[in-house]
């Protein structure tokens, strides 16, 4: 998502009966705090596009974000309220629960994130085509959130498909009485009165290990990096994942093609010296053929270790 994006998100949001009375008049409001923590480290977002459409067609979009510590055990307490419509009124008012860039990177370099979802919400289609979009959306998710030093996760789906999909990828039930997390498989839940009020569904660190092989247990398998890129560094790779060239890199993070390529170099040099089984040639040029090869060990090796990619402070992660 771009800033460009929001308000057409916030509209789609407006649009869907359920989302616009939880929200009410924090509605007006959504679009500023978006937009205010949108180029942070602190908030993810994914928008999902038609590409085979003549035009821009927004089929899907989720947002998610990094909050205290304090913030989670607000969203379990026995009368939770909805997440979305809660950070909105925080953020506004000066009293944001998100945590920082600075916060985010020593919390994953440390002890570990909480993350929320914000929304997910799968646009209006016609009904052979949602199941589609729903998973899209999931595997996006997933992507999106790899690598991260996670401890504890939580979701608040608004629509009964992508409900079923998360309860299905493992997430499991905040049980306030209890004061655990539960399998819902067992509770024979009726999903269509489940989303009319709040509830909790997630998963954290300690119930993980019981769960291993769900989608959901995924999110919490992490290794430390061993690169350590910089932030510059990290951006590059990231927007390279997609295809880019670069000339296409130069455009889409607003640098000349001599910064391009001196990162580049940059990468080589630290992934050299920090795994050497990349066996990544200083010599070889980017434009031939062996250095094409080059690139693409380096961003498939990203690719399987997401971790490189993620916000981290080497102070942090020195001690």
């Amino acid at each position: 998502m771009l800033t460009n994006d929001v308000q057409e998100c916030v509209q789609l949001l407006a649009s869907h009966p359920a989302e616009r009375h939880r929200y009410g008049s924090l509605l007006s409001r959504l679009s500023t705090v978006w937009k205010s923590l949108l180029r942070t480290e602190s908030l993810i977002t994914s928008l999902l596009e038609d590409t085979e459409a003549s035009a821009r067609n927004p089929q899907a979009f989720g947002v998610s974000a990094f909050v205290s510590d304090e913030f989670i055990q607000h969203c379990k307490v026995p009368h939770p309220l909805w997440i979305g419509p809660e950070l909105v009124r925080r953020v506004s008012r000066g009293d944001s629960p998100v945590l920082t860039p600075k916060e985010v990177r020593n919390a994953n370099s440390g002890n570990g994130l909480n993350l929320v979802t914000w929304t997910g919400l799968v646009c209006p289609l016609r009904e052979e085509d949602r199941a589609r979009w729903v998973t899209e959306l999931t595997k996006a998710f997933m992507q999106e959130h790899r690598g991260f030093n996670l401890k504890e996760a939580v979701t608040q789906p608004i629509e009964v498909e992508v409900l079923r999909v998360v309860l299905n990828s493992g997430a499991l039930l905040w049980q306030a009485g209890e004061g655990r997390y539960v399998e819902a498989g067992n509770m024979n839940l009726n999903l269509d009165i489940l989303i009319r009020r709040p509830f909790v569904l997630g998963m954290n660190r300690e119930v993980m290990p019981r769960h291993m092989g769900t989608w959901a247990s995924t999110l919490f398998l992490y290794n430390a990096p061993r690169i350590h890129f910089r932030a510059a560094e990290q951006r590059l790779l990231r927007s390279a994942l997609k295809g880019s060239t670069d000339e296409e890199l130069s455009d889409e993070l607003g640098v000349s093609l001599s910064y391009v390529k001196k990162t580049w170099h940059s990468i080589y040099e630290r992934a050299t010296d920090m795994v050497p089984d990349l066996q990544l040639d200083r010599r070889e040029d980017a434009v031939s053929q062996r250095g094409r090869e080059k690139k693409q060990r380096m961003l498939a090796y990203v690719r399987n270790y997401p971790e490189e990619l993620r916000p981290i402070s080497r102070s942090v992660l020195k001690k």
